[in-house]
């Protein structure tokens, strides 16, 4: 018997998320985006003047974060802007997917599945930092809302799943099934089905994205390649080595890796095929797409299994849900609960109380005591203050024409942007002091930006770290500001005039 949803407030659990969320990312505190949701703006502004980058830079460019933080930044000229948004984001995936779960358990699948979303420190790190695989989620999760109806939104699920593949390349596994599911219902005289091809678009837009941007359409495709083998070197992990390590990374949660097979089981027993399909290639094909890059020896960040954590998250609190309020019902006598009255509702309460127990438990820490969260948001924030202080410092030497500063590396783009100057006036410390000794990358600099918590390793830029006028091999550098307190150092370079020796005159 198919489960009846019941009516949720959703708009006011879409403002709860919201509002929890912003408190976890301490809005409206410092503004902690990530380098590429700073190059995003940077894209934005270039797309909107009809320039082409200047440089190869090491942030893929995605076109809706173009679109996101290139208008919330240029609208506001505030970079908290972008994470509000992305906060809004999120509680819309959250609430999409647990009125989607309504729809398939009840109460107690909304509520596991909701908190076993919400409750990801991870997940609310993304967000902080203003993130793709956030928006991604959220047109994921809009997606199955809409096609998990009885009466199908096809419109709506075209569209969300447009511009979750425009956030995210992942995305794209999604839209050839997604396409045939539409071809199917079309044949079956839903005609609206046919706007399920419209997604196809996606890869189209992403290119012609990148060839007004940079010139090239494959742009995108190379940056992975160019940072592994510039950055962090490549480190090839055959299949079989993948696979343990995947096994190895779930194996750390064990209740969370049941919870999500009987997720499973009860998607394949109840024929979900769509919820089984849509997760499915999250899960195993994100990380077969990992695993291949893996083997290619190109760098593979923690922050990439994020989708995949996202599904097994997603189908745990399925099976909690399936788990807990059967065994509740059973416990109060009725195994399909079923009818009105307070025995209804109380056995329906208790049912979702104790999957979302359940789910929370599999799911420890969650986000609000994960001790990876707070830290992580107190480096990003400090990092931040720092930006702000070492533009308005910078601003005293950056306005001559033709004068060059050289900016700590995960902050070039914002400082960029903020200061009004291109590309070719902003040098990144981190990348410069990689190919040269450290006077070679100074040399020509009219200042210099140095932040210790983000400029590693410590000892390769320890010399910035002064508070008096030192030599610096043939340059003088002069602090402009430092704080030694906040690891903050922005001094002015100057090149030390040659000894020329005086010949006796005659």
């Amino acid at each position: 018997m198919r489960t009846r949803p019941i009516w949720w407030p959703w708009p006011a659990v879409w403002l709860a998320v919201a509002v929890a969320t912003a408190a976890l990312v301490r809005l409206p505190g410092p503004a902690m985006l990530d380098p590429d949701e700073y190059a995003s703006a940077l894209y934005f502004d270039h797309l909107i003047h009809g320039r082409r980058l200047e440089e190869f830079l090491l942030s893929a460019p995605k076109p809706l974060l173009t679109l996101v933080h290139g208008l919330a930044w240029t609208a506001t000229h505030d970079w908290r802007a972008g994470t509000a948004l992305t906060v809004a984001a999120f509680a819309l995936a959250v609430t999409a997917l647990a009125r989607a779960a309504s729809r398939l358990g009840g109460p107690a699948a909304a509520v596991s599945v909701g908190l076993a979303v919400a409750g990801s420190g991870a997940l609310i790190l993304q967000v902080a930092r203003g993130n793709s695989v956030i928006w991604a989620l959220a047109g994921w999760a809009v997606a199955l809302d809409a096609l998990a109806r009885r009466d199908r939104r096809w419109g709506v699920a075209a569209a969300a799943l447009l511009l979750a593949g425009l956030a995210r390349a992942e995305g794209w596994l999604l839209l050839p099934p997604a396409a045939l599911l539409g071809l199917v219902a079309w044949r079956r005289g839903e005609r609206r089905g046919l706007l399920l091809l419209v997604p196809l678009a996606a890869p189209l837009l992403w290119l012609g994205h990148d060839l007004l941007l940079a010139g090239d359409p494959l742009y995108s495709l190379k940056v992975p390649d160019r940072y592994t083998d510039l950055v962090s070197g490549r480190q090839v992990i055959g299949p079989r080595a993948w696979v343990e390590l995947v096994a190895r990374r779930y194996a750390h949660t064990p209740l969370l890796a049941v919870l999500a097979l009987l997720g499973a089981v009860r998607l394949a027993l109840r024929r979900s095929w769509l919820w089984l399909g849509g997760i499915g290639v999250l899960l195993v094909g994100v990380l077969a797409l990992l695993g291949v890059e893996a083997w290619r020896g190109t760098y593979v960040s923690f922050r990439y299994y994020d989708p995949a954590d996202a599904s097994v998250r997603v189908l745990a609190g399925v099976g909690a849900a399936w788990l807990l309020s059967g065994a509740v019902a059973w416990l109060a006598g009725r195994r399909r609960p079923s009818g009105d009255g307070p025995r209804m509702a109380a056995v329906t309460a208790a049912g979702a109380v104790a999957a979302g127990a359940l789910v929370a438990a599999a799911c420890l820490p969650l986000a609000p005591t994960d001790p990876g969260v707070g830290p992580t948001l107190d480096r990003s924030a400090r990092s931040s203050r720092n930006t702000a202080s070492a533009v308005a410092a910078l601003r005293q030497v950056s306005g001559a024409p033709s004068s060059v500063v050289v900016v700590s590396g995960p902050q070039r783009y914002r400082v960029a942007l903020e200061l009004g100057l291109p590309l070719e006036r902003v040098k990144d410390l981190y990348l410069g002091a990689l190919a040269e000794p450290l006077p070679l990358a100074l040399a020509g600099a009219a200042a210099v930006y140095h932040d210790s918590g983000g400029d590693q390793p410590a000892g390769r830029f320890a010399q910035l770290e002064v508070t008096t006028p030192e030599r610096l091999g043939s340059l003088r550098v002069e602090p402009l500001l430092t704080s030694p307190l906040r690891g903050l150092y922005v001094l002015r370079v100057e090149a030390v005039p040659k000894n020329v020796a005086q010949s006796p005159s005659d």
